[in-house]
């Protein structure tokens, strides 16, 4: 049998490059020394090989040039090119042939490379078995499981191999395609020119789910082209430039923001027809939302909204949770002491306990609270940035507190 000779991909690009596009700074030119400019930089995957960037970030370095930067994996190039296209990133991380693709493909805003930040690639060719003296000859007739095609690693591999008078096609018996292998291996006439309501889609929670983990299943719940909003500006992605979405299914909880306690009544209700799904950027202050709509029993994805959080003279709960989720002594101050808890007896699932807890209690029980962003799934509940409420549900934890005044914001119960 054959070795299957593996290109492992440690990092996806050869030459990781810095690009930017329609980058804008929030200050103005006339900001003083002291002025942060908020700065989101999506990586193209989180790797040994940006080690130096990630001490520069956690030692500060960008803070005293004046950068308030937010670091987001964006775990591909097509993803993190996709953020920066549509204004979700200020600068792209990632191999720089992506700018070239985005461009030949008629990009009405192409993306700039500006800075190179690695000379050597990160690329390591890895057997099953253990090879003494290898030589590159080996590969001769074997299979060999590349990267994307196209990709820096996939070229840089192949220019490896033509150095070592090699011909890719010719002498390796099937170069696969690691990221498209999958999805290719399902023909595409087979697939229903309408979409066909499931099982799933008798209740939005099931669907999303389904939705976000099923590449397959998004492509055909995506009305294409999809309206993409980012504030004023209009654009349109067709099924081409679509890059599957994996919304919070990476991880291992979401939230959901309430202002009404009954208005929890309405998750899990199978008679909406219409629900939005929204991430809520803490640090930048922004909002992304999706646009779903039923049709013919089917869940569609019908638009997608990205705008800023609207400002206000009160402090606004992502104001105010940004700072809580990060800052104990902030926490101390804003948690009801004693504090109303709420949670199911371990004895009887159709029982709750009620009691309280003090402040030291509160940090030893303490869910995970997120810092960077924050889900919601709108069934229809109301959801004002500035509503003197919230409600925020997190796996079985749920707290509430008041929001107005804001010196009286505190956490109420949980």
């Amino acid at each position: 049998m054959k070795k299957l000779f593996c290109l492992f991909l440690t990092i996806i690009m050869i030459m990781g490059s810095v690009c930017g596009c329609g980058m804008q700074s929030g200050k103005n030119d006339e900001g003083g020394k002291g002025d942060s400019v908020p700065v989101v930089l999506n990586e193209v995957a989180h790797s040994i090989f940006y080690a130096p960037m990630y001490v520069a970030i956690e030692e500060g370095y960008f803070a005293e040039e004046g950068i308030d930067l937010t670091l987001i994996t964006g775990f591909g190039a097509d993803k993190t090119m996709t953020a920066l296209l549509t204004g979700e990133a200020d600068i792209g991380f990632m191999g720089s042939e992506s700018t070239i693709y985005t461009y030949k493909e008629g990009a009405s805003d192409p993306a700039v490379n500006f800075a190179q930040l690695t000379q050597r690639a990160g690329n390591f060719l890895v057997s099953r078995e253990p090879v003494d003296n290898f030589s590159w000859d080996m590969l001769i007739g074997k299979n060999v499981l590349g990267g994307r095609a196209g990709g820096m690693p996939e070229m840089v591999f192949e220019f490896v191999l033509k150095k070592n008078n090699i011909d890719p096609f010719a002498s390796i018996t099937q170069e696969v395609d690691s990221i498209r292998y999958q999805a290719d291996s399902i023909p595409e006439d087979k697939l229903p020119e309408e979409p066909q309501p499931i099982q799933a889609d008798e209740s939005f929670d099931d669907f999303i789910y389904n939705f976000a983990s099923d590449e397959v299943l998004q492509r055909q719940r995506v009305k294409f082209p999809l309206p993409y909003y980012n504030g004023e500006k209009k654009m349109e992605i067709d099924e081409h430039h679509w890059m599957h979405d994996n919304l919070f299914t990476k991880q291992h909880y979401y939230t959901l923001l309430f202002d009404k306690e009954e208005d929890m009544d309405l998750v899990g209700d199978t008679s909406l027809t219409s629900v939005q799904v929204e991430w809520i950027f803490v640090k930048t202050r922004m909002m992304k939302r999706y646009y779903f709509e039923r049709i013919k029993g089917a869940w569609i994805l019908e638009a997608i909204n990205q705008r800023p959080i609207e400002p206000n003279d009160n402090e606004n709960f992502v104001e105010f949770f940004g700072r809580f989720a990060t800052d104990s002594l902030f926490q101390s101050q804003r948690v009801n002491d004693p504090l109303a808890f709420v949670t199911s007896d371990p004895d009887d699932d159709f029982s709750i306990l009620e009691t309280s807890l003090d402040l030291n209690q509160w940090f030893a029980f303490k869910p995970e609270l997120p810092s960077e962003r924050l889900s919601n799934i709108n069934y229809g509940q109301r959801n004002d940035d500035n509503s003197t409420m919230k409600i925020e549900g997190h796996r079985q934890w749920f707290f509430q507190h008041p929001l107005f005044p804001p010196e009286s914001r505190r956490m109420e119960t949980v």
